[in-house]
């Protein structure tokens, strides 16, 4: 059984002082997959996020990820049923591949992938946000997901808090102009912002 709380993204509070400048780097654009927002805890990451998400009307799912999602299937799961909850009935053979014994993890990643390319192709978008993604350590969970980004359509993007980079390629990612990055330095206010804190 899976923690339904999981999926729930912070409650939006509009006494936050808006990040404007910040938020408009959030804006989307061609080609980009996936926004890396990297900072230690305190910084505002998930805050950010709460607010582009308020601002935006692009559909978007959120997983708050935590120590026991540090394994292949387990992640899998949670992934495949935080999609779930804004395309209804996505993910059906991908579990299929994951219930088997042993499970078949690149067809279950596979199979979802061939679902969002489908989703994107009538005219659809997605935002997934990863809440906490420092907490993945696992090589096969980074190795997966690495192709996950690799082949989902551009209509797809992951947008990622972590307390730190992780083991991904994102300099690979940068160069094909699919990831943009957001780091401690850019999240410290600027002098207004501090002003009106």
């Amino acid at each position: 059984m899976l923690l339904q709380t999981k999926f729930l993204a912070p409650t939006y509070n509009p006494k936050s002082v808006e990040r404007t400048q910040i938020l408009a780097r959030l804006a989307p654009r061609n080609a980009r997959k996936l926004v890396l927002i990297s900072a230690p805890a305190g910084y505002g990451k998930t805050t950010l996020i709460s607010q582009w998400l308020q601002s935006q009307d692009r559909n978007f799912c959120w997983l708050s990820l935590d120590n026991t999602d540090d394994d292949p299937v387990r992640f899998w799961r949670y992934l495949i049923s935080s999609i779930d909850t804004k395309i209804e009935n996505i993910g059906a053979n991908a579990n299929k591949f994951l219930d088997t014994t042993p499970p078949h993890l690149e067809a279950a990643i596979t199979a979802l992938v061939n679902e969002l390319n489908q989703y994107s192709v009538s005219g659809h978008s997605l935002t997934i946000v990863l809440d906490d993604f420092h907490v993945i350590q696992n090589k096969e969970v980074l190795q997966l997901f690495t192709y996950f980004i690799d082949f989902i359509p551009t209509d797809i993007e992951v947008i990622m808090t972590t307390r730190f980079e992780p083991n991904l390629p994102i300099s690979r990612w940068s160069v094909k102009n699919w990831v943009d990055q957001i780091y401690a330095s850019d999240l410290v206010f600027s002098y207004n912002e501090s002003k009106v804190f």
